[in-house]
């Protein structure tokens, strides 16, 4: 068939059409009949029945301790002996750690923190919210060991370990809850997204 052929009989076809395996399903009744069924469940209802998908998302959650955790020990860090000996001055027979430092890295933590957070929603919808949190452990893991094995008075090291930390920690806030609310069945939904948001897991930390 020569291609004057050919277009005519494409031309023939009435509302030639390709099904798009893209398109939602037309058929959405089931979809409904099961969002009514977990309206109509009662809270403890939801809790034995998606009780897996529950603690799953309060186990992803959990990476909002680090906030309250962190903002604890910034300062008691400091009075801390062994802290002190190691990046602190001998003054009158005590070891002061100065005092631009300790802002130093007080502020640039809460700078990081803050200005990933800021980002954090954007790289989720781009790479997924499980990937993002992914890269936050990864991250939250480097700073740690970077902060252990610091050596003594190397201050630069320790800011940009701290600042690392406090990425980290801003992606578990920003995107963790998302992520949980996106998994959350309708019934235990408020259970963890609200308790994300987590004010709860955040004053655990502080604890």
């Amino acid at each position: 068939m020569d291609d004057k052929n050919l277009s005519e009989h494409v031309e023939a076809i009435p509302n030639a059409e390709r099904e798009d395996d893209t398109a939602p399903p037309k058929d959405l009744s089931a979809m409904y009949a099961v969002n009514d069924a977990e309206r109509e469940m009662t809270y403890w209802q939801g809790i034995k029945r998606y009780r897996i998908a529950l603690l799953y998302c309060l186990f992803v959650s959990q990476g909002s301790m680090l906030n309250g955790l962190d903002g604890s020990l910034q300062g008691s860090i400091i009075s801390v002996p062994a802290f002190r000996q190691a990046f602190g001055t001998l003054v009158n027979g005590e070891y002061i750690v100065p005092a631009g430092w300790q802002s130093a890295w007080n502020g640039g933590q809460r700078f990081a923190s803050r200005f990933i957070a800021l980002g954090a929603g954007s790289l989720g919808d781009l790479i997924g919210r499980r990937n993002t949190l992914f890269i936050a452990c990864v991250t939250c893991i480097v700073s740690v060991f970077m902060m252990v094995f610091v050596k003594d008075h190397n201050y630069i090291q320790q800011l940009f370990a701290r600042m690392i930390n406090g990425g980290s920690c801003a992606i578990f806030s920003a995107v963790a809850g998302v992520y949980a609310c996106e998994l959350s069945p309708l019934p235990v939904r408020g259970l963890t997204t609200a308790g994300h948001g987590l004010n709860i897991w955040i004053v655990i930390g502080q604890l």
